[in-house]
């Protein structure tokens, strides 16, 4: 698999018209509980999903962890990621959409014109990826929709990971070291 994104809404946004929206766009439904629809391409799949109550359930999730180092700093994340979230929508975030997409570039040009036709339905919205601050492209995790397809119109994908980093097995070996050094594995 590859990155995935959540589309974050200030608006309603219910599973019923997500599935119509994406009939609309060209998309097929899913019987898959654990997905509302997908796009295809000739070496691409882009999988959609309305998960506003699993995302709910994952920031409340947080919360259960909290004894630990590991917990508190997660918990921390997800709730400045929330800030962050509700900063750029100008209010607190109504509904999520995950978009899960295959690791080809297919995929991230499904991805791109889903999302533009959402945000032409849906505004304002802003994109969460899946990465955390230290591993996001831009050292974003949130991003407007505006600076989303400003790499979309220059790169043809969406916000993903750091370029910059060669080795990725050393950079999580470091990292790892580093959690160690800072107690975050008792």
């Amino acid at each position: 698999m590859g990155p995935s994104y959540y589309l974050v809404t200030l608006n309603p946004v219910s599973r019923e018209e997500l599935r119509a929206f994406i009939l609309d766009q060209g998309g097929e439904i899913d019987v898959d509980p654990y997905c509302d629809g997908d796009f295809f391409a000739r070496h691409g799949r882009l999988s959609v999903k309305w998960a506003t109550n699993e995302k709910v359930d994952s920031i409340l999730a947080a919360d259960n962890f909290v004894e630990t180092k590991r917990g508190i700093r997660d918990r921390h994340r997800e709730y400045e990621t929330l800030a962050r979230i509700a900063d750029a929508l100008g209010g607190p975030p109504h509904d999520f959409v995950l978009l899960s997409l295959l690791s080809r570039a297919a995929s991230q040009h499904l991805a791109v014109r889903f999302a533009e036709a959402f945000v032409r339905r849906w505004t304002p919205c802003v994109l969460e990826t899946d990465l955390t601050l230290d591993l996001a492209e831009e050292g974003k995790n949130v991003w407007t929709m505006d600076d989303a397809f400003r790499i979309a119109s220059k790169q043809r994908r969406l916000p993903t990971g750091r370029h910059d980093i060669a080795d990725w097995s050393e950079y999580f070996r470091q990292m790892h070291r580093a959690e160690e050094a800072e107690g975050l594995d008792e």
